[in-house]
């Protein structure tokens, strides 16, 4: 079963005939998720049936739910979405190996600390080069992707799991445009890989 998303991961609020539009978890229940609009919807939202899109640890999941009366549809408006608690995978996308220069902080103005990301997914990293993460923490971390744009993926993400030769790392925010480049690369070089 594919859990809800995690507060202030970004997702794509999706309304059926109506568009999508880029939103942000502000807190999350048993049955319910708040979203947050990163953007304005174009239209007023008259189907109570919506979708969340967000990466998961697996790869691109949809949350179905129904919006809980509201008429939000500004910048920055909060929608509570009620929802049956499990999600649908929409498509996997497998940790990539890579050799990728990461570079992480535990805190703005803290030690900049060069790492080796050497497996990146949709959800998260692996590193090499991180010693005695702090659990639960968030890191601020600047992800150098093997690709033809050149400029860092930055974000947040949690230390998960150590590892016997790397650490595993949980993203918790990315720009939705940096997110995509992470998954569109991950995409790309599965098909590679396969």
């Amino acid at each position: 079963m594919s859990h809800p998303p995690r507060a202030r991961q970004d997702v794509t609020l999706v309304a059926p005939q109506r568009g999508s539009v880029q939103a942000r978890v502000r807190a999350v229940g048993d049955r319910w998720v708040d979203v947050q609009l990163l953007e304005s919807m174009r239209e007023r939202l008259t189907s109570k049936t919506v979708y969340l899109h967000y990466l998961g640890d697996d790869g691109l999941l949809r949350l179905t739910g129904q919006l809980d009366g509201t008429t939000a549809r500004a910048h920055g408006d909060v929608l509570r979405i009620a929802h049956r608690g499990s999600a649908m995978l929409l498509q996997r996308i497998a940790p990539v190996p890579c050799e990728a220069e990461l570079v992480a902080q535990l805190s703005a103005g803290g030690p900049r600390i060069e790492c080796l990301a050497v497996a990146v997914s949709a959800g998260g990293v692996q590193l090499t080069g991180l010693q005695d993460p702090v659990e639960g923490a968030d890191y601020l971390f600047e992800l150098l992707l093997p690709d033809e744009h050149g400029v860092p993926v930055l974000g947040r993400m949690t230390f998960e799991a150590p590892g016997e030769r790397a650490v595993g790392f949980r993203f918790t925010q990315i720009e939705p445009d940096m997110h995509q480049r992470i998954v569109a690369w991950c995409a790309a070089n599965n098909r590679t890989a396969a």
